[in-house]
């Protein structure tokens, strides 16, 4: 992060609860919550509220996906004012970021990539990651925080970066192959796609892969500096 602080750029990193201590979307909310709390500072810390990227990897990247891709969260009703702060962001950039959290998606990926394990993702599990009695339940609630669910026009930028290239072949150790498909480049892949439909900016960068951005610090530069 030093990158950005050198260019100009203020640098906060949140906590967020795990789902081993709290269900989905409690990350999420959390996240949410972190941002609005940044903006109510923004005086104080000298920031630029209107000029806000976020990033994540991972975990962190889908729930910085769902923060972008929201529709407005503040709540301007009330006298919190932490709440009365709006949630919506100039850009977002993530790393292995998982697009869509909802199990028709992920049961194919799956089965391309490590057929045979698509029983154990629609297990207990799933209802223990979501808080849900049945998994229609839970995927009703994944489709609520899954970026290819939610981005529409009017949505910010995203630079997306991942270790392979959609024709890697799967890792033999069976450790790494896991990781390797839940941070696939397949995700970034159908999400670039959408929003290329919607005209929005999808920068998808990966091994080999020709990219506007080589980085997200280039990126970030390029989104949150005036000109």
């Amino acid at each position: 992060m030093t990158q950005l602080l050198e260019a100009g750029i203020s640098v906060a990193s949140i906590n967020y609860r795990y789902k081993s201590i709290a269900p989905l979307p409690a990350a999420h909310n959390d996240a949410k919550l972190a941002l609005q709390f940044i903006r109510s500072n923004a005086t104080e810390w000298n920031i630029d509220k209107n000029s806000i990227g976020v990033f994540g990897n991972s975990a962190g990247a889908q729930i910085c996906m769902w923060l972008a891709f929201s529709d407005e969260m503040a709540n301007t009703k009330i006298d919190d004012p932490i709440k009365r702060e709006s949630t919506r962001v100039a850009c977002v950039a993530t790393k292995g970021g998982q697009t869509t959290m909802e199990s028709d998606f992920w049961i194919k990926h799956i089965g391309k990539y490590a057929p045979g394990e698509e029983a154990t993702f629609n297990g207990k599990t799933r209802l223990q990651t979501f808080g849900a009695k049945t998994l229609e339940e839970a995927d009703e609630i994944a489709k609520t925080i899954s970026a290819l669910v939610l981005v529409t026009a009017d949505d910010p930028p995203i630079f997306m970066q991942y270790a392979m290239s959609p024709k890697t072949a799967v890792p033999n150790n069976a450790k790494r192959a896991r990781g390797w498909v839940v941070h696939h480049v397949d995700f970034g892949t159908a999400l670039k796609e959408k929003m290329d439909k919607l005209n929005v900016e999808a920068d998808l960068k990966y091994p080999g892969a020709k990219t506007k951005y080589n980085s997200f610090i280039e990126f970030f530069v390029d989104k949150l500096l005036d000109k």
